[in-house]
């Protein structure tokens, strides 16, 4: 670990994390970059035009959230929707 004045600045150089996700989930082939969008209406306009494609549904404590791949410049990318789940009260 490389330490810094400001911890947000420290870099870990370890290859493997303390908990490795890559030992419990089986990976998927989706694109290595991924654009984290908040815009549901984008992502629909971009499924409508036949420009999106749904790959995955990743799943957490927080609901389902849709992982749709696009091709930007002739290059694979992913894009999530962060979508909260309604609250039952």
């Amino acid at each position: 670990m490389k330490r810094r004045e400001y911890p947000i600045l420290e870099h870990d150089t370890a290859e493997e994390a303390v908990i490795e996700p890559s030992k419990v989930i089986e990976p998927i082939d989706i694109a290595d970059n991924c654009v984290i969008c908040f815009f549901q209406d984008v992502i629909d306009g971009l499924m409508a035009a036949g420009r999106a494609e749904k790959v995955h549904t990743f799943k957490s404590e927080s609901g389902e959230h849709p992982i749709y791949e696009v091709e930007v410049a002739r290059a694979r990318s992913c894009s999530g929707s962060l979508r909260r789940p309604a609250l039952k009260l």
